[in-house]
């Protein structure tokens, strides 16, 4: 990782909870805007599942895959980004970094975790 540049949009692997309480080492796709990431601050991201139904429920954005990890993201199995599954943490959390997700797809995600989080809490 190190010598890495992070980045919005990126999928890093860390250790994350799930929604059951099992930690384990997972991919997040950092929602953290590049400044904020310049500047050291603590990052959120959303979990990457693959458990999830066809066609994805709404707050599930699907995310480009390759069995042979050929795809952009680097992601070798149907997976989807769990916007409401957030993850915080530091950059020396992050065990290794993976490949980046298109601009569209990332939109979709910040779009949908604004609409979900900062307009329940009134964060602009």
């Amino acid at each position: 990782m190190a010598g890495e540049r992070l980045q919005q949009g990126m999928i890093v692997w860390v250790l994350a909870t799930d929604p059951r309480g099992h930690r384990r080492r997972r991919p997040v796709v950092i929602v953290t805007s590049d400044q904020e990431i310049a500047a050291g601050a603590r990052m959120v991201g959303v979990a990457v599942t693959t458990s999830f139904p066809e066609p994805p429920p709404p707050g599930y954005v699907n995310l480009p895959w390759d069995s042979s990890g050929r795809a952009g993201t680097q992601l070798q199995r149907r997976s989807a980004a769990g916007c409401g599954w957030l993850v915080s943490f530091h950059a020396d959390d992050i065990d290794a970094t993976a490949g980046m997700i298109p601009a569209a797809t990332l939109l979709s995600i910040l779009q949908w975790v604004r609409d979900t989080f900062c307009n329940r809490s009134g964060i602009q």
